[in-house]
């Protein structure tokens, strides 16, 4: 991973690690999110690049409550983000294939009733 986002890449799988052990809520998560991807220094890079799977992951997290990310989703999210450097064009067609394979009325279903999501 580029050390310039190692960093950041160890604070989301932290934070991930946090929502999976219950110690964040979706919430919790989205305001942390949040936090992060205002103080981050946003550099636009293609899908080969390491940092755009990070980015990825950020701006996903922030936008949790509308994506309709569950804890569900932390292993998928994980393995994206440790994708080793030089397999990121295999990341970024797994991740695609993930969220694809998502059903969203069931996903609604599920999250209905739940304030934080706008389901």
């Amino acid at each position: 991973m580029n050390t310039e986002i190692e960093p950041l890449q160890n604070k989301l799988i932290q934070l991930l690690s946090s929502w999976s052990s219950g110690k964040l809520t979706a919430g919790g998560v989205h305001g942390e999110a949040e936090q992060l991807l205002d103080s981050y220094d946003w550099k636009e890079v293609s899908r080969s690049d390491p940092r755009s799977l990070v980015n990825e992951v950020l701006v996903q997290l922030d936008v949790l409550n509308q994506q309709l990310i569950m804890e569900d989703d932390i292993p998928a999210i994980l393995m994206f983000l440790r994708a080793p450097a030089g397999t990121e064009a295999e990341a970024w067609l797994n991740w695609e294939r993930y969220w694809n394979g998502i059903d969203l009325d069931d996903r609604r279903k599920q999250l209905k009733g739940n304030p934080h999501y706008a389901a």
